[in-house]
This record gives structure tokens, C-alpha cells and sequence, in this order.
């Protein structure tokens, strides 16, 4: 991949949320050294298999993974999708850590949490009886 840096629209909504250019960029990095040949130049984005295979996940965190990564549900993981999910567990800031798990959940992107959203998320994070995933008692 010929890119350096993160496009300049990417940045700026990231940005606008707090993150740091550098920050932003760093990871744009990561992501393209790791998946060097793999990305689709068009959308900055890799199989999400190769994504969670880079990982080293578990079944169980291959779905949440899967889930938390591949956003619009495409069978790919965009770098927006990327930072968007690590942008949550890097920030100590309440409302960007909302709007990005917002994010994260709203898989259309419209704004609004449908019941099939909130279904899926549920099912990935608890038992079908409402108790809590044993994998994340721990």
C-alpha cells in the first residue's frame, strides 16, 4: 500500500472525537504493514478473516471480534471500523466512548438501534436466558 497516513477525511472525523493525528496515523500503519497486499485500496479494508486470523481469537472472541470489527456486517474490516473499536477501548472520554460503542452497534449506520441490532449484540455478549457470556466472567 503506497498510503503513509490515514485519508484526511478519516483523520478529521477521528479527530473531532479527541484522537490525536499521530495516533491515527500510527495505527493506519500497523494496519498496513500487517496487511500489506491484502487491502482493497478502494475502502482501506481486509477480509475479516484475515483480521480475526491476525488476532490469534478463539471461536468465542472470533464473534465478538467479528462483530465489534466488521461493523456493517460486509465480510470485510474497513481501517474506520478499526479505529472506531479501538478508539473506544483507548479513550477515558464517556461520550466518545458512547458514540463510538454507539457506533459499533449501529450496523446500518442510521442513526438509530433497530431491535435485530440490539439482538445481535445481546447474543454475542449474553446466554439466550439473559445470563452473562461464562467467557466474560473472568
Amino acid at each position: 500500500m503506497s498510503l503513509a497516513q490515514a485519508p484526511e477525511e478519516l483523520q478529521k472525523k477521528f479527530i473531532e472525537l479527541g484522537f490525536k493525528k499521530m495516533w491515527i496515523n500510527k495505527e493506519f500503519q500497523k494496519f498496513s504493514k500487517t496487511f500489506e497486499g491484502k487491502i482493497d485500496e478502494n475502502d482501506l479494508s481486509v477480509p475479516t478473516k484475515d483480521f480475526i486470523a491476525s488476532i490469534g481469537a478463539d471461536q468465542v472472541e472470533a464473534k465478538v471480534f467479528q462483530f465489534l470489527f466488521d461493523g456493517n456486517s460486509d465480510g470485510k474490516v474497513a481501517f474506520d471500523e478499526v479505529l472506531q473499536a479501538y478508539g473506544f477501548m483507548e479513550t477515558d472520554d464517556m461520550e466518545v466512548q458512547a458514540k463510538l460503542f454507539f457506533g459499533l452497534i449501529d450496523k446500518d449506520g442510521n442513526g438509530m438501534l433497530s431491535r435485530i441490532e440490539m439482538k445481535q449484540f445481546l447474543a454475542i455478549h449474553h446466554l439466550n436466558d439473559g445470563s452473562i457470556n461464562p467467557h466474560y466472567r473472568q
